[in-house]
């Protein structure tokens, strides 16, 4: 600094262009060197100053875009749950919702979405109630009418036995009549059971297809706002990123506040909390799409279908009861194991919503039969090699399982060129060659009392049987299992006649 004080400015001019001469002019810097100091410290300062300004700044902007994010996300917190639990005036007259207001067009958007679905959910909780409510007045009523035609009914079947009693004459008549009212009691209860069944089940059928459509809206709302808040997130941290290597050192307060919202943790966790998200919304528009093609209440008719996509929807229906229930459920299988073995398959003319019904059936008494706790002690090889079908030996493949696994094997094949088979085995505990022959009788079931009504399988062998010309039969032993044989033609809409439709479910 003292040399520098000491030094000269310099300047050099040539005198003429004639003559070689140079006139030099020197003045020491010392005169001036106070003001030129005092220049440079004010423009620091002056830098300085404006930097501190530019960071409240950003902090004021950062915190004004961020509050109507954060004052959204709490206001909309569990209110489909209080939506769900609570009359929705009561709630609104205790809890009203304050929404945020932003001067950012997006944000505002993004509030409003967040109204039309707040008001989207409240209106279709309110039409589920009043459905529901609709639902139990029309089951009372039809079980009303049914108690009473069923009286009605048992008062005629009693005047009949007077009037065979009274008209006897040979004890060969008197049995032949016996039998005949018998068999018309049977019917008239199988009738009035698929009648109650029937209508439940259309009833449900209806209610899961509106809500399943209905419920494609909110959840679309979600999806689509989900995409756009992770490319403003995306911008915003890439604007985070951005502000960080242009100010490497923030101020103490600004580094506080860092450190206090766990800046890092929030910028990693954010996209995942996003993805997640939006995985969930994925989720539940799977399960929305299996329910409805599980029911197919618009494909009454029979139509041309992929037959591996009905197992797919029914498997996801019935996810909940394959996997591994908690100790306090009462069940006791570790989660059952589902092998997929699909042929190449064309596409098969059947009932859709029917066919459904029959794996359903089938896959609930499997799940019934290994949750009961006593599976096959023999391993799946053995078990399958005793399960086999004459013919077939080369088409099953083998598989290594431990004993103690529970597991559900579906085999689907084509056979004899135009026939279909599907094939539902498992490890349970089987049963025998007698109950067997009785298990597609109407009303027998091997389950507790309350458990099962017995018409599952019966159905499911009508449906198959009678309503698509196709076989249904059953291969079990105790304590090896039992597996299920569906063969159905691929084409039949020209061979069978239009019987009535049969549902039920066990």
């Amino acid at each position: 600094m003292v040399r520098w004080k000491n030094s000269f400015y310099v300047q050099k001019t040539p005198a003429s262009e004639n003559l070689p001469w140079t006139v030099i002019v020197e003045a020491p810097i010392n005169p001036h060197f106070s003001s030129l100091q005092n220049l440079y410290i004010k423009s620091l300062a002056l830098v300085l100053l404006i930097a501190v300004i530019a960071l409240i700044l950003a902090n004021l902007v950062s915190s004004w875009l961020a509050r109507p994010i954060w004052k959204l996300a709490e206001v909309t917190t569990d209110v489909p749950e209080k939506l769900v639990s609570q009359k929705v005036s009561d709630w609104q007259r205790t809890n009203p919702i304050i929404w945020p207001t932003s001067w950012v067009t997006e944000i505002n958007a993004l509030v409003e979405n967040f109204k039309v679905m707040a008001s989207t959910l409240e209106q279709k909780f309110q039409e589920i109630k009043n459905s529901k409510e609709q639902l139990e007045q029309r089951v009372q009523e039809r079980t009303r009418e049914l108690s009473a035609a069923n009286r009605e009914l048992r008062a005629q079947v009693s005047e009949r036995q007077r009037v065979a009693e009274a008209l006897q004459q040979s004890e060969a008549l008197s049995r032949a009549q016996a039998q005949k009212l018998e068999k018309a009691l049977h019917e008239l209860q199988l009738t009035q059971t698929q009648l109650i069944q029937t209508e439940k089940m259309s009833s449900l059928g209806q209610l899961v297809a509106g809500v399943a459509h209905e419920i494609n809206n909110p959840v679309n709302f979600i999806y689509g706002n989900i995409i756009h808040a992770k490319d403003y997130t995306q911008d915003l941290l890439k604007l985070v990123q951005a502000y960080q290597q242009q100010y490497p050192h923030p101020t103490p307060t600004i580094q506080a506040q860092i450190e206090a919202m766990e800046l890092d943790f929030i910028t990693e966790d954010l996209v995942k909390l996003l993805d997640s998200m939006q995985v969930g919304v994925q989720r539940i528009h799977d399960i929305v799409k299996s329910l409805r093609n599980f029911s197919r209440l618009d494909e009454a008719e029979m139509k041309e279908v992929d037959i591996h996509e009905g197992i797919d929807s029914t498997l996801m229906i019935l996810k909940s009861r394959l996997q591994a229930p908690s100790p306090d459920k009462g069940r006791k299988h570790p989660g059952i194991k589902v092998i997929k073995e699909y042929g190449e398959l064309p596409l098969v003319e059947c009932y859709p919503g029917k066919l459904n019904q029959v794996f359903m059936n089938i896959l609930v008494n499997a799940i019934d039969a290994i949750a009961s706790g006593l599976f096959a002690v023999t391993n799946a090889n053995d078990a399958l090699e005793q399960l086999k079908v004459e013919g077939l030996e080369d088409n099953i493949q083998p598989i290594n399982l431990q004993p103690a696994t529970p597991w559900i094997r579906i085999r689907t094949d084509v056979v004899e060129d135009n026939w279909v088979v599907i094939r539902i085995a498992d490890n349970g505990i089987g049963i025998t060659e007698e109950l067997s022959s009785k298990m597609f009788d109407p009303f027998f079931t091997t389950k507790l009392v309350g458990q099962g009504t017995g018409l599952g399988l019966s159905i499911s062998y009508q449906i198959v049987v009678e309503r698509h010309g196709g076989k249904l039969e059953c291969i079990s032993k105790p304590q090896q299992g039992a597996e299920f044989i569906i063969k159905i033609p691929r084409q039949q809409s020209s061979l069978l006649p239009r019987l009535n439709p049969v549902e039920s479910s066990e």
